[in-house]
């Protein structure tokens, strides 16, 4: 009895997929936001539940749509390190959103920032930059957007 070997099979590399394909994968889970009917005589009323979004909150869609059409038109790619002042909803769903397709996401935050937020986005970032010092308003905002310039200007992509 003669043994005969398995056909030889050529396997094909499996391509990784690319960041446009993994956000159009990841905006799956953003579904259409519930409404639940409100009792007020003489009303239509409605009540919008953004909590039922994946991060929760009504940021989740601005940020991911605008990491889906930046990678559609070539404006970021897998190498893309996003910088972004935002202490609050939207840095937490571009947290969650960066991290969910591996790019890395360094927000820049201010001492206003709630220690819920901090914690999430130290746990969630690769880098997260906290600014101190005040600007000529006695706010952060102008001291935060210097600071995404000097990053933008020393990070790679």
């Amino acid at each position: 009895m003669t043994a005969t070997a398995a056909p030889a099979v050529r396997r094909t590399p499996q391509r990784a997929p690319s960041l446009v394909e993994r956000l159009a994968q990841l905006g799956k889970i953003l579904r259409p936001t519930p409404h639940v009917p409100l009792a007020v005589e003489g009303l239509q009323l409605f009540a919008k539940l953004e909590y039922v979004n994946p991060v929760g909150s009504i940021k989740d869609r601005p940020a991911f749509w605008i990491l889906k059409r930046a990678a559609e038109r070539g404006e970021i790619c897998a190498e893309t390190t996003v910088i972004e002042s935002s202490s609050g909803n939207f840095a937490s769903a571009l947290a969650a959103f960066t991290r969910l397709v591996g790019l890395r996401f360094i927000p820049v935050i201010d001492p206003n920032i709630s220690a819920t937020y901090e914690s999430f986005l130290r746990r969630t970032c690769d880098r997260v930059v906290k600014v101190e010092e005040r600007d000529d308003t006695g706010g952060f905002l102008k001291t935060r957007l210097q600071m995404v310039q000097q990053l933008c200007a020393s990070t790679p992509h």
